[in-house]
């Protein structure tokens, strides 16, 4: 089990997970058909008899006559969602969303990306280093966050953290490396594997981010 206090290292990791949570809650709408099917979607919006909107499940714009759209159930729905988040979003002020993301920006390396090591006090069980390069995870998360979080694509700190996970996917897996934080692991096993599988996933979330968009979470700063 491990010791007393060993989670109070968290640090700023804890504060992006914050980030995603409540913008993953915020980011997605459900367009409602009047066959009671739904769609979901990044953010949707009117045309003259068609509905344009970002697929979720494609990450990609795709369109549907009005006819066929229920916009009272999907406007309904989202005014609802966004009264929750508005509720949620009291537990962090804005003052303290800028802190996190100042601290964030902070400790973002010369090559554009992050270090699980640079987010929080980590200490291994079994006394062994952490590693403090860029890695997989730390960017991965902390780009989609900010993204999510309502930084452009194009904001200096979210291009550079995006153009350092297109340089480093490991080609030969289509991988992103991390590694773990409890214990020095053999990368080689299964649970060696998972804090890099959980480092891909993240990669590859903020990287499919619509780059011509931006998420509908509140931001501490306008996209930039």
């Amino acid at each position: 089990m491990p010791p007393r206090g060993y989670y109070r290292g968290m640090g700023i990791a804890r504060y992006l997970v914050f980030f995603l949570a409540l913008s993953a809650f915020a980011a997605n709408v459900k367009l409602y058909m009047k066959d009671g099917e739904f769609h979901l979607v990044r953010e949707y919006k009117v045309e003259a008899d068609r509905v344009r909107y970002y697929s979720v499940e494609r990450s990609d714009w795709e369109e549907v006559p009005l006819a066929l759209v229920d916009l009272k159930r999907t406007e309904d729905e989202t005014k609802a969602r966004q009264a929750a988040i508005a509720e949620e979003a009291k537990l962090i002020t804005a003052d303290q969303r800028q802190s996190i993301v100042d601290a964030a920006f902070r400790e973002q390396h010369d090559d554009g990306g992050w270090s699980m090591a640079s987010l929080g006090a980590w200490k291994r069980l079994d006394g062994t280093a952490i590693e403090t390069k860029s890695d997989g995870y730390a960017t991965g998360l902390t780009a989609l966050a900010l993204q999510r979080a309502g930084f452009s694509a194009r904001d200096g700190h979210v291009s550079r953290a995006l153009a350092w996970l297109e340089r480093n996917q490991v080609r030969a897996t289509g991988q992103w490396i991390a590694t773990s934080l409890n214990k020095e692991r053999d990368p080689a096993t299964d649970i060696g594997k998972f804090m890099s599988d959980a480092a891909t996933g993240f990669a590859v979330l903020a990287l499919a981010q619509p780059r011509d968009t931006r998420s509908s979470a509140h931001s501490g700063q306008p996209a930039r």
